[in-house]
């Protein structure tokens, strides 16, 4: 708070300071409710210096920083005529002020008490925080970092693009503005040789994730299409007929059994050719190590008319009864290729 009075001790006087003399001041206490200044002169017989005319709140700092402003106060022209607006000056006062200030026996309300209350918590935008005042009366909200606008309504604070700022927010770079944030990519050589790398690191990787996606993902459609086609041909060849027959007849459910297309690709190396002991007209016959470790002879045909399948699944079922030296042991057929596959036992006198 500044309080000055006119001084004229000679024409020649150009004094622009507040040094007591003409002119006081005071610091007014934070946190202070009311503030009552009441002036007087000391020493009513000096009157040639004149009475106060001017009492004003003014920010010290700017205050002190504008010279012209303290030498247009202190001039003769100005106490004469201190409302005429060719000689008016405007000076900044700062109102501290904060939410909830005293509303309570304790103090004023802090930020953690009034964000229990949401509709009146005064720091409405989500992009701002709410702190408390350092004597603990009250609290005030700022935009958070990156932000700006008021803080006290809905979106009201807003991202700042710190490119559009340089003087504020400096860049040599790039600048990439970002919400709440920004960055700047420098435009030095060995920045750029460590960005090159990283992005060749992560597009290999990327690659190379997207490219094991693919095999797992060719390879379990394929396992699912050939799953499929197994299912059709067991279908195809009467394998749920087999099924019954067997399921009805405990004599030839013990006697032989349906093997999977996977028991006789192991039993046969997957049908290795070194593993063939005969061909003929009308097939391929294979040597198999069953999981029992029974060698067998798998039969492969080239080709099966489909009006016979039926005929052929219900002379398995009986083949399969017969237990005669002279006749080969028949340990079960295939149903899951195109033409049946029929595994008997194999004769010592094969290879």
């Amino acid at each position: 708070m500044m309080a000055i009075r006119q001084i004229i001790l000679h024409d020649t006087r150009h004094d622009d300071t507040c040094a007591g003399i003409g002119c006081c001041r005071t610091s007014m206490p934070v946190g202070l409710t009311s503030f009552d200044v009441h002036l007087e002169s000391l020493n009513e017989t000096t009157y040639s210096f004149g009475e106060f005319n001017k009492v004003f709140i003014v920010d010290k700092d700017w205050f002190d920083e504008n010279k012209d402003v303290r030498q247009k106060l202190l001039s003769p022209l100005y106490s004469k005529h201190p409302w005429d607006n060719s000689v008016s000056v405007e000076i900044p006062a700062l109102l501290d002020w904060w939410f909830g200030s005293g509303s309570t026996s304790t103090g004023g309300i802090s930020c953690e008490i009034a964000k229990k209350n949401a509709s009146q918590f005064a720091c409405r935008s989500i992009n701002s925080w709410c702190y408390d005042n350092t004597n603990g009366n009250g609290y005030r909200c700022n935009c958070s970092q990156g932000y700006e606008g008021n803080p006290y309504v809905d979106d009201g604070c807003q991202d700042i693009d710190e490119c559009q700022h340089l003087e504020v927010y400096p860049c040599d770079g790039t600048c990439v503005n970002e919400v709440g944030t920004y960055k700047c990519y420098s435009h030095d050589p060995h920045n750029y040789a460590g960005l090159i790398i990283t992005i060749g690191v992560t597009t290999g990787v990327g690659l190379l994730l997207l490219f094991l996606g693919v095999f797992l993902l060719t390879r379990k459609i394929k396992a699912r299409k050939a799953k499929m086609q197994r299912e059709k041909f067991f279908k195809q060849n009467k394998g749920l007929l087999l099924q019954h027959l067997i399921s009805s007849s405990k004599d030839i459910a013990e006697r032989m059994k349906i093997f999977s297309l996977e028991e006789l690709n192991k039993a046969t190396n997957n049908f290795d050719k070194s593993r063939i002991v005969g061909q003929g007209g009308h097939g391929i016959v294979y040597k198999g190590i069953l999981s029992d470790q029974r060698v067998a002879a798998i039969k492969k045909p080239h080709a099966i008319v489909q009006r016979e399948i039926e005929q052929f699944i219900n002379e398995v079922a009986i083949l399969s009864q017969i237990n005669h030296r002279n006749v080969v042991k028949l340990f079960g057929c295939c149903l899951e290729t195109e033409t049946c596959l029929v595994i008997v036992q194999k004769r010592n006198d094969n290879p």
